[in-house]
């Protein structure tokens, strides 16, 4: 068994135009996800889609930590986001690119990329984004509070379970069913794995029957509900079992309103 940070290997993979897929996704229409952000690495000639984030506002991005510490920390290089884009192929106007002028993790996060709770984290940007139609901030929900029933996840991660990871040009989407924590703690036990799960700050989704699943480079993506125009982010992805998308194994995210407290203290400038 083998837990798996969904974040992309910066070395290895090749992109590709699918018909499909996060694992079993689709591909998102033009515009449908505007809070949606692509945390992209650079680092001497590389230059790629690392993380999934997610708008706050026109200065700040949430994101999962070990994002942060398994690029900038471990191996140097810096961070952008990229606002409004669906086919890394084909920028568009409404296309914003804005750098990570610096960061800050959950304090009680370790560290070094590694699988634990808190996997959570905010990114001051260099410069404010420009709000339009296809750029725009996630709302939160009320702190504390539990989300049930289905979820919508997006993503550029990983389309196939199997190796070698093939990366998506287009926006992917998947509607997800929202476990209750007690259900993914159990199925975690066949894993070895339920240790990892934070049950006061996670949030699962399923299904448990297999082949819907975050998978590398969908970390820091948002899961959350639509309500009218507004879409509720109740997740942060943060990890799966690999490969991606197997049975029983549910994709773990942070849960932003475990974290709402600390997030506003630290986006308070």
């Amino acid at each position: 068994m083998k837990i798996f940070l969904v974040l992309v290997n910066v070395f290895l993979g090749c992109l590709a135009a699918p018909n499909g897929w996060i694992i079993g996704g689709d591909n998102a229409a033009p515009g449908e996800f505007p809070h949606m952000l692509s945390l992209q690495w650079h680092f001497i000639d590389i230059r790629r889609h690392n993380c999934g984030a997610s708008i706050i506002n026109e200065w700040w991005a949430l994101t999962a930590a070990h994002c942060i510490t398994e690029t900038v920390i471990e191996h140097g290089g810096t961070l952008s986001v990229i606002a409004g884009a669906w086919d890394f192929r084909e920028p568009t106007e409404f296309q914003q690119e804005v750098a990570v002028e610096r960061f800050v993790n959950h304090p009680l996060y370790p560290g070094g990329g590694v699988v634990a709770p808190h996997d959570i984290g905010v990114m001051r940007l260099a410069e404010p984004l420009i709000f339009n139609d296809r750029v725009k901030p996630v709302v939160f929900p009320v702190p504390n509070t539990l989300a049930t029933g289905t979820g919508v996840f997006s993503g550029w991660g990983n389309i196939q379970s199997d190796p070698p990871a093939v990366f998506p040009y287009i926006l992917q989407r998947a509607d997800m069913p929202i476990l209750t924590m007690s259900e993914c703690h159990d199925t975690l036990i066949q894993f070895g794995a339920s240790h990892l799960l934070n049950l006061d700050g996670d949030i699962c989704t399923g299904p448990l029957t297999g082949g819907l699943s975050a998978c590398s480079a969908d970390s820091g993506s948002p899961l959350g509900q639509w309500d009218g125009d507004d879409f509720i982010q109740h997740g942060v992805a943060a990890w799966t079992i690999f490969p991606c998308g197997r049975v029983g194994a549910p994709t773990v995210h942070a849960r932003v309103a475990a974290y709402i407290d600390w997030i506003n203290e630290n986006i308070a400038d």
